[in-house]
């Protein structure tokens, strides 16, 4: 007896369950396929609105007796070892992916680690690069300089060359009748005598041209 509902049953009971709404033909036959100790099937589950396993833990009075038949009891025991079964799996596989979880932890410092130390290379290799570019750009600026000392080196080079072709050109014009001394006392103070120099202010150019030929001017006169 069932105090709450005030109500008498007596008899047997098992697996009772009462449905919101009206099962089909099908859905019967279905439940009754599957036999006597199966579960509701999982698309039912929702529509129930009374199920055995809350009915089985009201309060009881009178003379109740469990009983479990033998059957239901194999296919209980069936069904716990499955569920073991699929408990070992489960657990077997978070045993694995705890592994995998930890070698991919190790995994990820190692892989940080080398990427500090390669970011630490990077960082070394860039500031060589960067000296390396600033020896560079000096080494071009004193090119630049060089190259441009010679270019004014040449450029003097070409005006003495010049100035001695000049001078001696006119070297070659001077004769003893352009000279007023006599023949057989030529000395180096005669190219003075040239037009060059004849009646001409002794500038400095004048007088570096002069340093310049008068080893030449000496062995010609």
């Amino acid at each position: 007896m069932y105090p709450s509902s005030g109500h008498k049953f007596g008899g047997e009971m098992f697996n009772m369950n009462l449905f919101a709404k009206e099962l089909t033909a099908v859905e019967i036959a279905t439940m009754a396929a599957r036999g006597f100790c199966a579960d509701i099937p999982e698309d039912l589950r929702k529509s129930r609105v009374i199920k055995w396993g809350e009915i089985l833990k009201l309060t009881r009075s009178g003379t109740v007796t469990d009983f479990i038949d033998p059957q239901c009891a194999e296919a209980a025991v069936l069904k716990v070892g499955e569920l073991l079964s699929q408990l070992d799996e489960v657990e077997s596989g978070a045993t694995a992916t705890q592994r995998n979880l930890q070698s991919a932890v190790s995994e990820k410092n190692s892989l940080e680690l080398s990427q500090n130390l390669t970011q630490a290379e990077l960082l070394k290799v860039q500031g060589l690069f960067n000296s390396t570019q600033e020896d560079l750009e000096e080494v071009k600026r004193e090119l630049n300089e060089t190259k441009s000392a010679l270019v004014d080196t040449q450029s003097e080079l070409e005006d003495a060359q010049s100035e001695l072709e000049d001078t001696q050109s006119e070297l070659r014009n001077v004769t003893e009748y352009k000279c007023p001394i006599n023949k057989g006392n030529v000395t180096k103070w005669d190219i003075f005598y040239s037009p060059i120099y004849y009646k001409k202010p002794f500038t400095r150019r004048l007088y570096q041209q002069l340093r310049t030929t008068w080893d030449s001017v000496s062995s010609k006169i």
